[in-house]
C-alpha cells in the first residue's frame, strides 16, 4: 500500500532544504509506501492532471491520495523548446526535476504563478509571463473557475 501526495513547493522538497516532507513522513507514520508527486510552482491543473495519468495508468489503486490545492491563479503553458537543465533541479534524490520546466510532446511544459515572470529563463518567457499576468489573470476569475 501507498501514499502518493500531489501538491506545489508546500508539498516539495524545496522548502529550506528539508529532508523529509510531510507526505513523506505520513507515509513512514502509516506504514506506507511513499509517491512524491508535488512539485514547486505546480498549478491545480497539473495536480489533477498528474492524479488522472497516474489513475489512468492504474498506479493509484492501491494508494491513499491527497491532493493538496494550490492559488487557483497558478497554470501552465506549452513552450516550443526543450527544458534549461540546468534550471532544473531534482525534488529528491532520484526524482524528477521539481521547478518551472517539465519536458513534454517534444517541448516544455512552464508553471506560471504569480509574480513568476521575475524568475524565467529567456526574455521571452518574461515577458510572455509578465503579459499574461497584466492583462490575462483575474484571482476572482480563478477562484471561480474552480469553485
Amino acid at each position: 500500500m501507498r501514499l502518493t501526495v500531489f501538491g506545489c513547493s508546500f508539498g516539495d522538497y524545496l522548502q529550506g532544504g528539508v529532508a523529509r516532507v510531510y507526505g513523506e513522513r505520513l507515509a513512514l507514520l502509516l506504514g506506507r509506501d511513499y509517491q512524491h508527486e508535488s512539485r514547486g510552482g505546480s498549478s491545480c491543473r497539473r495536480l489533477w492532471r498528474r492524479y488522472w495519468e497516474l489513475t489512468q495508468a492504474g498506479q493509484l489503486a492501491d494508494s491513499i491520495n491527497i491532493v493538496q490545492y494550490t492559488e487557483p491563479t497558478r497554470t501552465e503553458f506549452w513552450a516550443a523548446r526543450p527544458p534549461y537543465s540546468s534550471w532544473q533541479t531534482p525534488s529528491a534524490p532520484g526524482q524528477p526535476p521539481a521547478f518551472n520546466e517539465e519536458p513534454h510532446s517534444g517541448g516544455t511544459i512552464l508553471r506560471y504563478k504569480l509574480g513568476s515572470d521575475q524568475w524565467q529563463n529567456t526574455g521571452q518567457d518574461q515577458r510572455f509571463f509578465s503579459m499574461y499576468e497584466q492583462g490575462y489573470v483575474s484571482a476572482e476569475w480563478a477562484r471561480h473557475e474552480w469553485s
